[in-house]
């Protein structure tokens, strides 16, 4: 007995041994969390059938861009590849994903909704640019993330108004959220005659986004504020409830417009004017590249 409890102590000690040998080693090829190597994969990770944006932007500059370039016989037919291709190649990796973005964001502020995840507290500046930051975390919300949102406001930590700060801390706006329709309004409307909140605004009407949270924080330390605020909790019970189906909407069709109609305008016909107006203006301060085997002849047909 002794015997076998020495062995399985020396085997215990061998397997932790190993263990630790094989996540030092895991760790030093990227299963580390913080790692370049662990960030690096997944920027290149698929997801599902996907190419993601980095790996998408390597093919595209090993496979088609550098090729050329290195075939390229003068001057004049670098700067035409150069120009088109790598315009072709930043609008595939950020065209369509940009684009959606400041649709997103530009309903947002309209409508009220918060369709955006990302660094909203940012400056302008910051956030504008964050729009066009494939790599960074500013993107539209997922339809699981939208029902997660708008459907069962009882569940949020604060209830109502938990919800009315995630509207008017992530790009959203409570008031006309709140707003958007006449069951909805006249029912927030109705609330705020009897819970105005201190120093806010004398009606729902005057009031701002800020009153409309700080209306709901009121409610919230009544002690029937479930009473007070079933009818309203009831419009947002079902998981497919009308808020949640319009926010689905505004992001799966900003989403379609900027894939399948705006970016395949740019490329297909923004990028080929861009290209015949660049060659013209060559042939103008230089005639001889007319004669020129390589120049792209069908951008100087009339």
């Amino acid at each position: 007995m002794k015997v076998n409890s020495f062995q399985k102590n020396v085997d215990n000690i061998r397997n932790i041994k190993q263990n630790v040998k094989n996540k030092s080693f895991n760790l030093g090829f990227g299963a580390n969390p913080n790692s370049f190597l662990h960030k690096l994969n997944q920027q290149i990770e698929y997801s599902g059938i996907s190419m993601p944006v980095l790996a998408l932007g390597l093919v595209s500059t090993g496979a088609i861009l550098i090729p050329r370039l290195i075939k390229a016989r003068d001057n004049t037919e670098r700067a035409e590849i150069l120009q088109r291709d790598v315009t072709t190649i930043i609008v595939m990796m950020m065209g369509s994903f940009s684009l959606r973005n400041i649709m997103s964001a530009l309903s947002a502020k309209k409508s009220g909704y918060a369709l955006l995840q990302g660094n909203h507290k940012a400056n302008s500046f910051v956030k504008t640019i964050n729009l066009f930051n494939p790599f960074g975390k500013t993107n539209i919300l997922s339809s699981a993330q939208l029902v997660s949102k708008y459907s069962k406001i009882d569940d949020y930590k604060e209830g109502f108004y938990g919800f009315s700060k995630f509207l008017n801390d992530n790009g959203g706006d409570a008031k006309k959220f709140f707003s958007s329709d006449k069951k909805l309004k006249k029912l927030v409307a109705d609330l705020y005659k009897n819970f105005k909140p201190e120093n806010g605004a004398v009606d729902f009407e005057k009031a701002s986004k800020v009153d409309i949270a700080n209306m709901f924080k009121k409610i919230n330390n009544d002690s029937q504020k479930t009473i007070h605020l079933k009818s309203l909790t009831e419009l947002f019970a079902k998981s497919d409830n009308n808020y949640v189906r319009k926010a689905k909407f505004m992001n799966s069709f900003f989403d379609f417009l900027s894939t399948f109609l705006f970016v395949p305008l740019l490329l297909g016909i923004g990028l080929p004017k861009l290209n015949e107006k660049t060659v013209r203006q060559m042939i103008k301060e230089d005639p001889t590249v007319m004669n020129n085997k390589q120049s792209n002849t069908k951008y100087l047909k009339a």
